[in-house]
Order: C-alpha cells, then structure tokens, then sequence
C-alpha cells in the first residue's frame, strides 16, 4: 500500500526532504498537514525524502492510516541528487520546529520550488511571508497554505524568482562561502 517507487506524481506533489525523517524535522507534521489539506482527493501526493528507522516508519504508516491516505504518500529513501524532485514539485513542506540553517530550504529556493515553511527557528530568518515563501504555524495553517500554492489565489511566480534570486545572491557557493 505504501508507494516506494521513483515514479514522480505528475508535478502533482509536495516534498518533504530530510536527511532523516524524524519528529524533530516534521515528518508526522507534514503528513498530517497534507493530509488535513484533501489534497490527496485531487490527486496530489506526498513525497518524503530521507533516511528513517523502521520504528518511526512504523509510527508514521500508522498515521497514515488514521487519514486513509495511503496510496497519497510515498517513502524514497535518501537522495542524494534531489534537483528534479525539487523543480517539479508543487511545493516544499519546511515542518522542522528548531531548524537553524535549513540547507533544504536554500536548495528549495534554487530550484524554483515553492517553500511552505514553518515560521520558527532560523527558517523564519531566511523566508519572509509572501515574498520568497509562505510562513505558517499550525498544521491547519500549512494544510491552507498547500491550498494557496496549487490555486491561482497567490501569486506564485513572484515568490518563486524572489527566492532563486536571494538565494543566488545570500547563498551561492561564491556568497556563502565568503
């Protein structure tokens, strides 16, 4: 039941990416969001990038469950070229509650995915609300904003070119590295 192949939905997804899915990161938060979303009910997934135990595998198909969104969400494993997964999907589920520096918010910002992002921790720092993402803070705030993203009610394009542009300016290897 639960998909764990390398087809991509059609652009019809939201990302979670993690090195590790764990509680810290939002793993549940983010499924749980999409979930309250009903996106599923249209025809959009949810795909979890990372590494995960087999106990919190087991904890999070029991989510899962509990919303009967089984064949809406689908474990990878880690990637190590993400790029294309980032490029189409429909957005980017930033869910950690004390993420400093999120290296996968910046890849986000790259790769022209729309970054829906936690409003906490350093993420806060480098999204600001409306220009370059959208900040929620509650899972019934992430599930709207979801909605937003894939409606014409925002005006996605601009904060798709606001972020690639500051995070090419604030980010790049040259940038950042200096």
């Amino acid at each position: 039941k639960y998909k764990i192949d390398e087809k991509l939905s059609s652009k019809k997804y939201f990302l979670f990416a993690s090195a590790f899915l764990t509680e810290k990161k939002g793993a549940s938060f983010a499924i749980r969001s999409f979930a309250k979303s009903k996106l599923a009910g249209k025809g959009y997934h949810l795909i979890m990038l990372g590494h995960c135990s087999a106990e919190y595998m087991q904890f999070l198909k029991e989510v899962i469950d509990s919303y009967a969104i089984q064949d809406s969400i689908e474990f990878l494993g880690f990637k190590s070229n993400v790029e294309d997964f980032y490029s189409n999907a429909s957005g980017y589920l930033m869910t950690s509650e004390c993420e400093a520096m999120g290296r996968v918010t910046v890849d986000a910002m790259f790769f022209g995915c729309p970054i829906i992002a936690r409003n906490a921790g350093g993420t806060a720092n480098i999204i600001s609300d409306g220009y370059n993402g959208l900040l929620f803070s509650t899972e019934d705030e992430c599930a709207v904003l979801m909605n937003r993203v894939v409606s014409d009610e925002t005006d996605i394009s601009s904060i798709i070119i606001n972020a690639q542009n500051e995070a090419i300016e604030k980010f790049s290897v040259e940038k950042y590295g200096n």
